[in-house]
């Protein structure tokens, strides 16, 4: 029960290292405003300054400040459902970015979490490891409703522990996934052509 829990925990750790950084990139990837590090320090390149919060209007005889109430946000559509045949889709992960660009996007986090829970039977159960391996390489090759960049990487890193563990069954599919997906995935999953097929 200990080791289940530890599974979990470790599954958990490892989706929170990788969809922390992938926030930000992710961020970054699907707008228009560029990278800090990218953007030209040249004078002509200067970002609008922060608009203020409240209107100063003065007159002759007084100042008269008054305050300014922020436009109402409007409500976030309830998330879809994610799952490994129905992985985060690039909108909808962008939409919860722009809105925190700090915290991991909650559908990523329930993705990892759905995703923990789906490797440990994968770990436990040959049919059940099958099933998940068929369905890690699938979401990692985005052949559904394109899946965020993240989201793949995700089923990228999670087969690679799967083929880890299993070598002589699962190690075949993951050279032939690994020859076929971008390098932008390989990066951010850890999965590097070279040292893998050594």
């Amino acid at each position: 029960m200990v080791d289940k829990k530890r599974w979990a925990v470790a599954a958990i750790a490892l989706a929170s290292a990788v969809l922390g950084s992938i926030g930000t990139q992710l961020y970054y990837e699907s707008s228009e405003t560029p990278h800090p590090s990218t953007r030209l320090n040249s004078k002509t390149d200067r970002s609008k300054p922060p608009q203020p919060l409240w209107n100063i209007k003065s007159t002759t005889e007084e100042t008269e400040v008054s305050e300014q109430q922020p436009p109402a946000e409007p409500a976030a559509p309830p998330p879809p459902e994610v799952s490994l045949e129905n992985p985060p889709q690039v909108k909808p992960m962008r939409d919860e970015v722009a809105r925190d660009l700090h915290t991991t996007p909650q559908m990523l986090l329930r993705f990892a979490e759905k995703l923990a829970s789906d490797m440990q039977g994968a770990f436990e159960n040959q049919e059940q490891r099958y099933k998940v391996s068929r369905q890690l390489i699938a979401c990692a090759r985005a052949q559904t409703n394109e899946p965020a960049v993240s989201a793949r990487a995700l089923c990228l890193a999670n087969f690679k522990r799967l083929k880890s563990k299993f070598p002589e069954e699962l190690g075949p599919s993951f050279y032939s996934l690994l020859a076929e997906l971008p390098e932008d995935i390989l990066i951010v999953a850890g999965a590097d052509k070279a040292s893998e097929e050594k």
